[in-house]
């Protein structure tokens, strides 16, 4: 059970304004859509099942939260930081997670069609099972993300930055011109120097 209520995070916002800190917080189930959060602080926080379809959650934070279930469809999630996250069947479908840090995320199953990801980055990250459909990956980094059944059908990927195994085990000829040319050799070089 969430230990705070949608009428108490609308106080905070009253009083407070965006970028509110709700760290370690337990707000499973919570219905906060179509709320203003950006800039807010959820690390750690456990928001299973919880609701933030349309919510804005530009440059919030993410991270090491559990987010299995919620919905966040629609949400606009531009620069937010994701880094360690847990979910599984996470709905992100139409949202706007453009510049969003997903670097060692672990989300399975998560619905991304039609979500606008460009210059994203799943560094490492667990995407398995994931739906990409149309959605906009350009200049989107998948470097050593494990992409086990995930389906890219109808995706942007131009640019995008992927290893050549993977990519030729989940993409289709035509998507996989798309990407940038990678140097298997060289491509950690740049994170791991």
């Amino acid at each position: 059970m969430a230990d705070c209520t949608r009428f108490d995070i609308e106080l905070l916002l009253r009083a407070y304004g965006a970028g509110l800190r709700l760290r370690r917080r337990d707000l499973a189930g919570l219905d906060l859509s179509g709320l203003n959060l950006s800039g807010t602080d959820f690390t750690g926080s456990v928001l299973v099942n919880a609701n933030l379809r349309d919510a804005r959650l530009s440059g919030a934070c993410f991270s090491r939260c559990n987010l299995s279930g919620a919905e966040l469809s629609g949400a606009r999630a531009d620069g937010a930081n994701w880094n360690g996250a847990f979910a599984w069947k996470l709905r992100l479908d139409g949202a706007v997670i453009s510049n969003a840090s997903f670097v060692r995320a672990r989300l399975e199953e998560t619905d991304f069609t039609n979500a606008t990801a460009n210059q994203a980055n799943f560094l490492c990250g667990v995407l398995n099972h994931s739906k990409f459909d149309a959605a906009d990956l350009s200049r989107t980094e998948f470097l050593g993300a494990r992409l086990d059944g995930c389906s890219f059908s109808g995706a942007n990927l131009s640019q995008a930055r992927m290893e050549p195994d993977a990519a030729r085990r989940y993409l289709l000829p035509e998507q996989r011109a798309d990407l940038l040319a990678i140097d298997p050799s060289a491509m950690y070089a740049e994170y791991y120097g």
